[in-house]
């Protein structure tokens, strides 16, 4: 899936344009996993049940299928308050019209926590958080709701 995000400067707008993926299949929808995990992907934000939430900052393709979320916690219940205004990042890959694989940033070699508590900016999460570094190594199937 290769998804652009166009900011409207003034009015802070934005539109999706998805041009690599299946007719009918779309990341924004709710997913549970078969370990019971909910996730809540909207064009505005990402939620993990339970877990972390944060608004949506970026979406970039990764091959027919597959992308990378960024997204700025605006929670987190793992890592607290010191997570909330930092970066991270979620692939996903093998997406269709009613399954996807999810995946969020994790390498235990990364100091901040795993990677899990954030990056300070966008541009450095989407640099350090991405398949080839190996922070994408354990997926959760998902089913759409």
């Amino acid at each position: 899936m290769l998804a652009a995000f166009v900011f409207g400067a003034s009015a802070g707008l934005f539109t999706a344009c998805d041009s690599n993926k299946d007719d009918d299949a779309s990341i924004y929808a709710t997913w549970v996993s078969s370990y019971g995990e909910e996730y809540i992907i909207t064009a505005a934000a990402f939620t993990s049940t339970g877990a972390y939430a944060g608004t949506i900052e970026n979406i970039r393709g990764d091959g027919k299928g597959a992308g990378y979320i960024t997204i700025k916690y605006t929670g987190n219940t793992f890592y607290g308050a010191p997570a909330v205004g930092k970066y991270y990042v979620i692939h996903y890959k093998d997406l269709n019209s009613s399954t996807v694989f999810l995946s969020g940033a994790y390498s235990a070699a990364d100091t901040d926590n795993g990677g899990g508590s954030g990056k300070a900016t966008k541009e450095l999460a989407e640099s350090t958080y991405t398949t080839a570094n190996g922070y994408f190594g354990f997926y959760s199937a998902c089913q759409k709701q």
